[in-house]
């Protein structure tokens, strides 16, 4: 059930029409004087507007690879049906030193007309430092496309202050739907799909009660019982489950809480709950003895010896893919039944650094890298040069070409340069995946109204710093490993109390409202 009412989906298209009118020259949009409509990324037309050259400078994280040149040719060829006279330099930069090179680059002033920024990088710190231009003005006037056709929930990742500041590739924007994995042979024998289909789905909240981990338990006690519990239950992303929508270190809003309060994390009954559930699952062998020790907390998932209950996201087509990767045939189990979508931040996005020579040409492009008008050109840089790179083997499906080595001389992530959801599914991607992930995923997903909320730390970081430092110091609390849990747990919080965590939920509560307040929404009385 949605309780706020707001489900995510595509708005209607907006008709573009742009009249550019005593504009300048190329020292100032690259257009020339024209009252001719403004190419936001159409196939040029004989009315198009002349456009001055430009060269482009677009940072990207990735790698360069044996065909990278042969594509960036072919790009540039085919982006003048679209933009004529218009050059784009890439630079691809891998992953690991993408933040250095960033940072290197916004300090020293170096042309950059396009970039790319995510999880590598702090994207608030580097609005806040004024390393990107603000974006409205520029998708205003030749990014109206993209308006219409991405979510404004997915805009709104981009916004600091209700300023834009990037425009985030829309994917997949969901929070982990988690499925537990299971042997089907041990399923299909010892658990009880009925009971806990019913169970499950009967939770309206996403932390789980006393009844769910009943569920659980009694799969485990049957598992033990007949010898086949192995290392039993992984605790990888089930406590993900009672934390809530993270604001910071330890600090969240629970998803279904209507009064948007801010908690410890740990301090909520869920998480507390979940605690003595570990701690109790330690005691009676379910959970593995030496699981403070062991570094790689995921190398027994999907092994024949390994894990008999682990956790992670739950597609269509879930149960197929793990039982491809594992060798032998996987069960998973929905253990929620709604999408949500509830992220503070885009994952990937892309910006105009304030170091742009061209930034309305820049915007023109980041129009087409996101709308189904540059399609082609958005499935010819990630995916190269049809025929050479890949076949085509359905309307919106591709097998992609290896080279004598078996590996592929051409690829870049789909999610990196803009929308993901207008390029071509691969034969590793479930039948019709994009049209799934658009309308069946994203599109029913329960939308939280945080989403987008930027939390500004700066008065808070002191603080901040030391509640996560206790929590480190008691994270075996969450294996369930620790002896005497209850005196510790109590111990915990009362030392992040006293190391500010009230000032923390204080800011954080007050940056929450004024949030909520600028959307609209009427701050609850608690």
């Amino acid at each position: 059930m949605n309780r706020w009412g707001w489900k995510s989906g595509v708005g209607l298209c907006l008709v573009v029409a742009l009249l550019l009118t005593g504009c300048a020259g190329e020292s100032s949009q690259g257009i020339s004087n024209s009252a001719a409509p403004v190419n936001s990324g159409q196939p040029a037309k004989d009315d198009a507007p002349k456009l001055e050259p430009a060269t482009l400078k677009w940072l990207l994280p990735g790698d360069k690879m044996k065909d990278s040149a042969l594509v960036w040719k072919e790009f540039n060829k085919q982006l003048q049906a679209y933009l004529p006279n218009t050059t784009v330099e890439f630079e691809y930069v891998p992953s690991s030193e993408y933040k250095e090179k960033w940072q290197l680059i916004a300090a020293s002033g170096e042309q950059v007309d396009i970039a790319w920024t995510g999880w590598l990088v702090s994207f608030t710190e580097e609005v806040n430092k004024g390393a990107y231009l603000a974006l409205d003005d520029l998708i205003g006037k030749y990014g109206k496309d993209i308006l219409g056709e991405v979510p404004e929930y997915v805009l709104d990742l981009g916004k600091v202050g209700g300023r834009t500041y990037s425009v985030p590739s829309y994917k997949d924007m969901v929070d982990l739907k988690i499925g537990m994995r299971t042997h089907k042979e041990l399923a299909e024998k010892y658990w009880d799909y009925e009971k806990a289909e019913k169970v499950f789905f009967s939770r309206e909240d996403r932390v789980l009660r006393e009844e769910d981990y009943d569920i659980l338990e009694g799969y485990m006690a049957r598992l033990k019982e007949a010898g086949e519990l192995r290392k039993g239950i992984s605790d990888v992303n089930l406590y993900s489950m009672v934390l809530g929508i993270n604001l910071g270190g330890q600090f969240s809003v629970l998803h279904e809480d209507e009064t948007y309060t801010v908690n410890i994390r740990q301090e909520t009954p869920g998480a507390k709950l979940y605690f003595d559930k570990m701690a109790d699952w330690f005691a009676k062998g379910y959970v593995r003895e030496d699981v403070l020790s062991n570094k790689n907390r995921r190398q027994d998932e999907g092994r024949v010896d390994g894990y008999t209950l682990w956790f992670q996201t739950n597609f269509k087509g879930q149960s197929e893919k793990e039982t491809a990767v594992a060798g032998f045939p996987i069960e998973v189990i929905p253990v929620e039944k709604d999408w949500r979508i509830s992220t503070l931040n885009a994952s990937s996005a892309t910006v105009i650094p304030r170091t742009a020579k061209h930034p309305e040409r820049a915007m023109m492009l980041i129009n087409l890298m996101n709308t189904e008008r540059g399609k082609d050109l958005m499935n010819l840089l990630v995916h190269g040069i049809e025929g050479v790179h890949y076949n085509k083997i359905g309307e919106n499906r591709i097998e992609l070409l290896r080279g004598g080595d078996g590996a592929v001389n051409y690829r870049l992530d789909r999610f990196i340069p803009g929308n993901m959801l207008i390029t071509y599914d691969t034969t590793s991607d479930l039948e019709g995946f994009s049209s799934y992930i658009k309308n069946e995923v994203n599109g029913t997903a329960i939308v939280h109204p945080l989403v987008g909320m930027k939390v500004d730390t700066g008065k808070i970081s002191t603080e901040l710093a030391q509640v996560n430092a206790i929590y480190s110091e008691y994270s075996g609390l969450a294996l369930g490993a620790l002896p005497n849990h209850e005196v510790l747990y109590k111990e915990m919080i009362n030392k992040m109390y006293a190391s500010g965590a009230e000032k923390v939920k204080r800011e954080l509560q007050r940056q929450v409202d004024e949030y909520l307040k600028s959307k609209g929404i009427a701050v609850p009385a608690r």
